[in-house]
């Protein structure tokens, strides 16, 4: 389960919490790690843009999508 705010302009901006952890698997060590936040509605920053990332980040990785075929 998760809640997220969304705002949508020239800027998003957003700020979401999820319970039960990335995966959901309630033996994850990190199940329960924001389920105070969930039942409280304390929604954490979510960070879209390089711009966002420059404060929290302590490096930066970009992904891209593979031009060759497998195999």
């Amino acid at each position: 389960m998760s809640r997220r705010h969304l705002e949508f302009g020239p800027r998003v901006r957003a700020w979401a919490v999820t319970a039960g952890g990335a995966s959901g698997h309630p033996d994850s060590p990190h199940f329960n790690n924001q389920a105070e936040r969930y039942a409280k509605g304390d929604l954490r920053p979510v960070h879209f843009s390089a711009d966002d990332l420059k404060g929290p980040s302590s490096s930066l990785s970009r992904l891209c999508r593979s031009t060759s075929t497998p195999g």
